[in-house]
């Protein structure tokens, strides 16, 4: 089904402008090219993927082998010491975050031709051009040059564990989380015609299936060397009992359960 077809086809929705078809007709096209890409180089990818793992894990084995966190699992902590337990969440989200950018890099010519399709795209609501806007900034954050892990990690160590890296607190994951409204999928829905709905449903959702496993594969990876680095992310026994800090950012709860090694 050509993108023509996808974005002319009679609507059902009276609130979709023909502008609106238009442009989620070639929107979805786009994306599925995209997500064909990337699921047809997965040899590239696993290869990408695979050698930043030995690299790194190569580079500084149990840099943080003998950090503060294990010991604050069975007793009351303090403010500070949730503080390190943050650092270290945030160190362990740095990690996934070159991860994902070890797995997307090597489509770098299928992103731009997305983006060159999609970036120009508008709609009757201005939101759903944000979304779309969104999604491309979250991708050339992780098309950017992957953080040094282990520099940041030597630093914080260096530190004694006092003062975190500027690096870390600025990783693509950090960046782009934003959970706030509708899905830009939700929000495109109801613009959907029946021969995009048909397309989505014959044609995007499998190969959008077999990216999401990818990407499963690639965060499966991230147990083994968080624990190689001596990552160990643990949930702590209690809260401090007082926060002084009232308006720092939460990063245990943010990424705390996506980095977890055990």
């Amino acid at each position: 089904m050509t993108a023509s077809a996808l974005a002319y086809a009679p609507s059902p929705s009276s609130a979709a402008t023909r502008a609106d078809r238009r442009s989620t007709g070639a929107y979805l096209h786009a994306s599925f090219k995209f997500e064909r890409a990337v699921v047809a180089n997965h040899a590239g990818t696993n290869a990408s993927v695979a050698g930043y793992v030995k690299r790194v894990g190569g580079e500084c084995p149990g840099v943080l082998a003998g950090g503060p966190i294990p010991g604050l699992l069975t007793k009351q902590v303090s403010f500070e010491q949730a503080k390190q337990v943050e650092q270290e969440s945030a160190l362990g989200g740095e990690v996934l975050s070159a991860l994902i950018s070890a797995w997307v890099t090597p489509n770098l010519a299928a992103f731009e031709k997305f983006a060159h399709v999609v970036g120009p795209l508008r709609w009757h609501e201005p939101r759903i051009a944000r979304l779309v806007h969104a999604e491309i900034v979250e991708f050339e954050l992780f098309l950017a040059p992957p953080p040094d892990v282990c520099a940041d990690m030597r630093t914080w160590v260096a530190s004694d564990y006092l003062t975190l890296p500027p690096a870390a607190n600025s990783n693509a994951l950090a960046s782009t989380d934003n959970t706030s409204g509708p899905s830009l999928e939700a929000s495109l829905k109801p613009l959907e015609n029946s021969a995009q709905k048909a397309f989505i449903k014959r044609w995007r959702k499998p190969v959008a299936h077999r990216l999401k496993r990818q990407l499963e594969h690639v965060l499966n990876l991230a147990p083994a060397l968080l624990k190689t680095l001596g990552l160990t992310m643990p949930r702590l026994a209690e809260a401090p009992a007082k926060d002084t800090n009232p308006g720092g950012h939460d990063r245990t709860r943010r990424h705390g359960g996506s980095t977890g090694s055990g």
